[in-house]
C-alpha cells in the first residue's frame, strides 16, 4: 500500500473513530435525560398520588365530621354515598339508604315543586345547584324539616354525573316547609330557617359572647364559627354582628 494510502486509510479509521465516540456521547446523553424525565415523571407522579390520597382523605374527614347530613346521589342510581349524620336525620341504616330515591325520601306534598323548579332545571342545563327548605319522611313515619343544599357534578357532554347534598335538620319546626321560618318566628321570603347549631351561635352572640368564648362553649375552631356568623347573616339578610345582636334581642333568643 502507497504511503498516501495507508495515510488515507489512518484519517478514515480516525474519522469512523471520532464518529463512534460522538454517537456514544449522544446516546449516554439522551439516555441521561430520558432517565432524568422518567425519574421527574414518576416524582411528579408520586406528587399527584399524594395529593389526591391528602383530597380524598380530607373529603372523607369533612364527609364523616357529622355536623351535618351528606349524600353523593346519582340520578340512575339514587344515593351512592351517605354519612352517618343523614342517617340519623332520616332514621334509616347506611345500607338501607344506599339506592333509594330522593322521590322515596322528600315529602309527597313537597316533591311535585322540587322536581319542577330545581330538579328539571339542573337536568336542563340552566342551573348547577340550589339552597330551599324541605320535607322529608323519616322511617318511622315521622316528618322532618331541613334546609338542604345541592349541586351537581357533569360529565363532558354537560349531563348531571352525580349530585352532592347537603342537609341540615331545623330546631322546633312543625309547619309546613313551604312557609320558610327564622330562629324566632316566621322570616321574609327567601329567608331559610336556622339550624340547630346555627341558632345557638345566634344565641351566644346575643348575649355578647365573643367568637373565641363561643368556640370554646361549642367545641368548635374559631373559624368556624366565623363561618356560621357568616351563614347566619347572610340567611337573615343581616349586614353586621351589631344587627344580629339586636336580632337576637329583639327575637328573644339572647335568655
Amino acid at each position: 500500500m502507497e504511503p498516501s494510502e495507508l495515510a488515507q486509510a489512518r484519517a478514515e479509521v480516525e474519522r469512523l473513530h471520532a464518529e463512534l465516540e460522538r454517537r456514544a456521547i449522544e446516546r449516554t446523553a439522551e439516555r441521561a435525560l430520558a432517565e432524568s424525565a422518567a425519574r421527574q415523571q414518576a416524582a411528579a407522579l408520586d406528587r399527584a398520588e399524594g395529593a389526591l390520597r391528602a383530597s380524598e382523605e380530607r373529603y372523607r374527614c369533612y364527609f364523616e365530621l357529622g355536623l351535618i347530613g351528606m349524600a353523593i346521589v346519582s340520578p340512575a342510581n339514587g344515593c351512592v354515598e351517605v354519612n352517618d349524620r343523614l342517617c340519623e336525620i332520616l332514621g334509616y341504616e347506611r345500607q338501607e339508604l344506599m339506592g333509594m330515591t330522593w322521590a322515596a325520601l322528600v315529602h309527597p306534598d313537597d316533591l311535585a315543586g322540587d322536581i319542577r323548579h330545581n330538579y328539571d332545571r339542573i337536568v336542563a342545563g340552566e342551573v348547577d345547584g340550589f339552597l330551599t327548605p324541605k320535607r322529608w319522611v323519616r322511617k318511622n313515619g315521622e316528618v322532618v324539616h331541613t334546609n338542604v343544599s345541592v349541586k351537581c357534578h357533569r360529565d363532558e357532554d354537560g349531563s348531571v354525573e352525580y349530585l352532592a347534598a347537603m342537609v341540615e335538620e331545623l330546631a322546633g319546626l312543625d309547619r309546613p316547609a313551604g312557609r320558610e321560618l327564622a330562629a324566632a318566628g316566621e322570616a321574609g321570603p327567601g329567608k331559610p330557617a336556622l339550624s340547630k347549631r346555627e341558632l345557638e351561635v345566634t344565641r351566644l352572640i346575643g348575649l355578647g359572647r365573643t367568637g373565641k368564648e363561643i368556640a370554646a362553649g361549642l367545641a368548635l375552631s374559631e373559624k368556624t364559627v366565623s363561618t356560621y356568623r357568616s351563614r347566619i347573616l347572610t340567611k337573615l339578610h343581616l349586614k353586621s354582628t351589631a344587627e344580629l345582636i339586636r336580632y337576637a334581642l329583639k327575637n328573644r333568643l339572647a335568655e
